[in-house]
């Protein structure tokens, strides 16, 4: 970290586990497909993620933005902010959209309508959020 201005000590990288929709997002966007260092501490979860960062002042990670709360803080990319206000407008640009797909050409099942219905609802969109997501613009 001394290269960085810090003191002379090791950067404790927290990751999530392969196969997650954070990590994907990660390695398309920030990583572009190189490795991440086999020394990465690995995570389960982005709870777990904020929580490791939180307790050790050498550490970096990244998490979604909706987990970020006072104990971490969220670094700005090409000197925009992350916030959702940024998200939505397209000024912070690390950002994966979430869509529902299904085959073309064929309605939903009365299930799945309720289902999308339900996520689209204030109380989904809102429930969502909680989870860590950006509630998103329905088109």
């Amino acid at each position: 970290m001394a290269e960085l201005g810090g003191p002379d000590e090791e950067i404790n990288v927290v990751v999530r586990e392969a196969g997650f929709g954070t990590f994907g997002a990660f390695d398309e966007l920030i990583m572009e497909g190189k490795p991440i260092t086999t020394q990465a501490l690995r995570q389960g979860s982005n709870g777990a993620i904020r929580q490791l960062v939180s307790q050790d002042p050498n550490s970096i990670g990244y998490i979604s933005l909706g987990l970020v709360d006072e104990t971490v803080k969220a670094l700005p990319v090409n000197g925009v902010e992350p916030s959702v206000d940024h998200v939505l407008n397209g000024s912070y640009s690390f950002v994966r959209p979430f869509l529902y797909v299904w085959q073309k050409g064929h309605q939903l099942s009365p299930q799945a309508q309720r289902f999308v219905d339900y996520v689209m609802s204030p109380e989904g969109q809102n429930e969502l959020s909680q989870l860590g997501l950006v509630k998103g613009k329905v088109d």
